[in-house]
């Protein structure tokens, strides 16, 4: 006998799984908390809005898609804009002293690359999204995708080398 997931289990786990990552990435474009989950929220209600089963192929990338786009607009009507000195604040940085300093060495450079670098990175590196994922959720090919982390990942070496003096 074969498991078939109702729509309403799927949609719960899909919030459980789902919920916390769209929060932290969303954060990053309207930096407070509250509105990061209202955003959120609203990206849910609209994947409830779905067709199921169909719905399930959705996730996460279109999740993200909306949620982004969602925030982008609560920015925009907010007024307020948000900066990646600003983002640095909502980010932890964990480990040993050593493995802090050095995130910090690295977020300090990744504050010199464009917003969509800045964007493409995080969505590979901290959400885990795939290349394809990451050009569903921002709009890029999965090639443009890839030159992009590919001379983030380059500048940020060199910035790494020559301002803080690593190998």
């Amino acid at each position: 006998m074969r498991f078939v997931m109702d729509k309403k289990t799927w949609f719960q786990a899909t919030i459980r799984d789902q919920q916390g990552r769209l929060i932290r990435y969303t954060q990053k474009i309207v930096i407070d908390e509250s509105n990061a989950k209202d955003v959120v929220q609203d990206g849910f209600i609209k994947l409830w809005g779905q067709d199921y089963p169909e719905s399930k192929e959705l996730v996460p990338p279109w999740l993200y898609r909306v949620c982004r786009n969602l925030a982008i607009d609560h920015y925009r009507r907010s007024k307020k804009f948000t900066t990646i000195e600003e983002a640095e604040l909502t980010f932890e940085f964990l480990g040993s002293e050593e493995e802090k300093l050095m995130n910090k060495e690295v977020f300090q450079a990744l504050k010199s690359l464009p917003k969509k670098s800045c964007e493409v990175m995080i969505l590979t590196f901290q959400e885990g999204l795939s290349y394809k994922e990451v050009a569903e959720v921002t709009g890029l090919t999965v090639s443009h995708v890839g030159v992009i982390l590919h001379q983030s990942l380059k500048v940020i070496k060199q910035k790494m080398n020559t301002e803080f003096g690593h190998e």
